[in-house]
């Protein structure tokens, strides 16, 4: 593992990084800021270390919470899927965990992203066919459960939701955390912590070019705490990807209406030459994306199908067009998950979304059984959030040099 902290320079460079944290930590009760988040990237992927930057001044990212991971190779190439489970740990488990702790970074961080990392490891047992991948987002987000020696035939398809545990129900708006401990958790007498995981882009083969990802972070961010008026088109058809979670779209709609948002059920695979798409929950295994519709910032797509996040394969429509299309976050599974409602976001996700979470907590609330599934984006996104505005009144001047005594500010 490789270490960084040379992303961001100077002294007036680190003042404003400490004022963005500021700023940042004072966001609304659900949600989250550049201190809070992980970077995972890999220091020989130029695409990786580009986003990196751009993301970094764009969501005040201090240095100390980027870690440079050059991942395992195959016949020279980077494996898309770390073979085992066990140099998944030692790949990954230990050297974050161990970053974590040296850095003081225990009670700040809760979530992990991934910029140039394969998007899954395995294999597990197998409970579904052959080829029993679990995403990587699912295996940052078990982190402790892993240093404390679970294995993946333990966390292997949760019955419930990793924040959802026990009769501890989360609120809408309540604010997902790392330090919050659970207790026998999925029945087993343990208690346990998770991260929110995921990759913030991916420019791999079928995936999206680092220009599309910066310029997609860019227009996500413009939407923090806008309140966009749009619509959330929910989609049916006679395919069983569609038919599988039609079920929860009434419910949802009227979710939405008592919040003042339009949802849509409407027929069809996709939205399509629609200029305000708030939100898209979809399945159909070919689609053709962008399709002429414009995704608002903050926006959440995504499509049940078997190979979403599957990019050794160009089988289906990837998960990452829908980056493409501008949304903010998607997700997809990285091998096939059967016709299983829980093994996809809940159409709920909206609701989190609209209530304040980012979408990394509508996400993890919404994802019943997210070992398959891996989210792609922006997990801070939080365009429903209530974000303060913080005023500087004085302060040094571009470029000049500041001192004083060292505090330490945690949110």
């Amino acid at each position: 593992m490789r270490v960084g902290t040379n992303l961001m320079r100077g002294r007036a460079a680190a003042l404003w990084t400490l004022l963005a944290v500021l700023a940042w930590a004072l966001a609304a009760r659900a949600g989250g800021g550049g201190e809070n988040m992980l970077l995972i990237v890999n220091p020989e992927d130029e695409n990786a270390v580009r986003i990196a930057q751009e993301y970094q001044r764009l969501r005040g990212i201090p240095d100390a919470n980027i870690i440079f991971i050059t991942p395992l190779k195959g016949f020279g190439n980077m494996f898309t899927a770390v073979p085992t489970e066990a140099q998944w740990k030692s790949s990954y488990v230990d050297p974050i965990l161990n970053a974590i702790q040296a850095r003081g970074l225990s009670n700040q961080v809760d979530y992990i992203a991934t910029l140039g990392q394969p998007y899954a490891y395995g294999p597990t047992p197998a409970y579904y066919g052959a080829d029993q991948r679990q995403s990587s987002g699912y295996g940052l987000a078990n982190l402790y459960q892993f240093a404390a020696g679970f294995t993946s035939t333990n966390l292997v398809h949760d019955a419930l939701p990793l924040y959802d545990v026990n009769g501890y129900t989360l609120g809408a708006n309540d604010a997902i955390s790392s330090t919050r401990v659970y207790t026998n958790w999925s029945g087993i007498n343990a208690n346990a912590q998770f991260f929110m995981g995921g990759q913030l882009g991916w420019s791999g083969f079928g995936g999206n070019s680092a220009a599309q990802i910066i310029s997609n972070l860019q227009y996500t961010l413009s939407g923090d705490g806008m309140k966009p008026v749009g619509t959330v088109y929910l989609m049916t058809n006679s395919d069983i990807r569609t038919t599988t979670r039609s079920s929860q779209f009434i419910g949802v709609t009227n979710q939405l209406a008592a919040r003042g948002i339009t949802g849509i059920i409407e027929p069809g695979n996709t939205p399509v030459n629609k200029t305000n798409v708030l939100g898209a929950t979809v399945g159909y295994a070919g689609m053709v994306l962008p399709n002429g519709s414009t995704y608002l910032p903050g926006s959440w797509g995504d499509n049940l199908t078997s190979n979403g996040s599957q990019f050794d394969t160009m089988s289906q429509t990837k998960s990452t067009m829908f980056i493409a299309s501008g949304a903010a976050g998607t997700s997809g599974t990285v091998t096939e998950p059967y016709a299983d409602s829980a093994r996809f976001p809940n159409a709920m996700i909206h609701v989190f979304s609209a209530d304040g979470s980012t979408l990394g907590e509508a996400y993890y609330k919404a994802s019943q059984s997210p070992d398959l599934l891996l989210f792609t984006g922006d997990m801070l996104a939080q365009p429903f959030a209530d974000i303060p505005t913080v005023t500087f009144t004085s302060g040094p001047s571009d470029g000049g040099i500041v001192s004083g005594s060292e505090k330490t500010c945690r949110r």
